[in-house]
C-alpha cells in the first residue's frame, strides 16, 4: 500500500534524509572542528621528546653507559609571545648511582612591536570563534528557509492534485456532453457541427487532463528526490491540509514597510552576519597596520 505522508512527517523525513540539509549540518560541524584546532594552537604542545640508551664494552673489558633523554614543550600565549620549557638529562648519572638534578630551561619570547598586544596575538582565535557563530546563524537561517520550502512544495503538490481532480471531472463531463449531443443529432434535434464541436471540446479537455497528470507526476518525483525516497515508492498526500487552510483564511499582517525593514535588520540572521563581518574587516585593518611594524621581541 502507498505510504501516507502528513505534513509533519514530511518535515521530519526531509530533515533526516535531504542531502542539502545534511551538507549544511556537516559544514557547521567542520567549522566547530576548525575552532577546536585553533584553540589547540594555544595549548601546551610537545615539540620534541627523545631518549637514547647505550652500552659499550671498552678494550679493557669495562662497560661504559651512554644514555640521555630530552623533551621540549611550548605554549602560544594569548597575550602575545611563546613560552618554551626544555629538559635535558644525562641518564648515565643514574646508572652510575650518582643522581643529579636534570637541566631544565624556560624560554619566553614576547613581541614588543609587530604582533604585540593581546588583541593581535589572539586574532586567529577570535576570528575562529566568530566564524562558528556565523555558521550557526547561517545554519539556523537555512533551517527556516528549508522548512518553508518543504511546506510550499507540499502545498503545491496538493494544489496540483486538486487541479488534476478538476481536470478529470471536466473531462468526464465533456464525454457526457458529447454523447448527449450525438444522441440529439441522431434524433434530428441538433446540427452535425454541434456534435463536432462537442467532440473537439472533449479532446481539448482530455489533453488538459493528461497534461495535469504529467505535471503532478513530475512534481511528485522531484518531491521524492528531495525527501531521498525511491522514485518507485508509492506515497499519498494528506489533502485535509487544504481544508484546514481554507478554514483558517488569510490572517492580517499588521507590518508596514518601515517596521518590516527594522525587524529584518534586527532579526534576520544573514543580515547580522553581514554586519558582524564588517566589524571583522575593521579589526583586520588594525592587524594589518601592526604587520607594518618591525620585529622587536623580548627574549628571556
Amino acid at each position: 500500500p502507498d505510504r501516507l505522508l502528513s505534513l509533519k512527517e514530511t518535515l521530519v523525513l526531509a530533515v533526516k534524509a535531504n542531502r542539502s540539509y545534511q551538507y549544511n549540518r556537516e559544514k557547521l560541524y567542520l567549522q566547530a572542528l576548525s575552532l577546536t584546532g585553533t584553540r589547540h594552537q594555544f595549548a601546551f604542545k610537545v615539540d620534541s621528546a627523545s631518549a637514547d640508551f647505550g652500552f659499550a664494552r671498552d678494550t679493557d673489558g669495562g662497560v661504559s653507559k651512554e644514555s640521555d633523554a630530552d623533551a621540549s614543550v611550548s605554549k602560544l600565549l594569548k597575550a602575545g609571545g611563546t613560552l618554551t620549557a626544555s629538559m635535558a638529562n644525562d641518564l648515565v648519572l643514574y646508572l652510575d648511582g650518582e643522581p643529579k638534578v636534570p637541566s631544565l630551561t624556560f624560554s619566553l619570547a614576547k613581541p614588543l612591536m609587530r604582533g604585540a598586544g593581546a588583541d593581535i596575538a589572539s586574532e586567529i582565535l577570535t576570528q575562529a570563534e566568530r566564524d562558528v557563530v556565523y555558521e550557526i546563524r547561517t545554519f539556523s537561517h537555512f533551517q527556516k528557509e528549508f522548512a518553508v520550502e518543504v511546506v510550499n512544495d507540499y502545498l503545491d503538490l496538493l494544489q496540483q492534485g486538486e487541479s488534476l481532480r478538476l481536470s478529470y471531472n471536466n473531462y468526464t463531463n465533456r464525454i457526457f456532453f458529447r454523447e448527449e449531443v450525438e444522441a440529439r443529432v441522431q434524433a434530428g434535434l441538433a446540427a452535425e457541427f454541434e456534435a463536432k464541436q462537442a467532440k473537439q471540446s472533449e479532446y481539448s479537455s482530455k489533453l488538459s487532463y493528461v497534461g495535469s497528470i504529467n505535471t503532478f507526476q513530475t512534481s511528485l518525483d522531484d518531491f521524492k528526490q528531495k525527501l531521498a525516497l525511491p522514485l518507485a515508492a508509492g506515497v499519498r498526500l494528506d489533502f485535509k491540509v487544504l481544508d484546514d487552510l481554507k478554514g483558517l483564511g488569510l490572517p492580517p499582517l499588521p507590518v508596514t514597510e518601515g517596521t518590516g525593514y527594522r525587524l529584518a535588520t534586527v532579526n534576520r540572521l544573514d543580515i547580522l552576519n553581514v554586519i558582524d563581518r564588517f566589524e571583522d574587516s575593521k579589526r583586520k585593518v588594525k592587524v594589518a597596520k601592526q604587520d607594518l611594524l618591525p620585529n622587536l621581541s623580548l627574549v628571556a
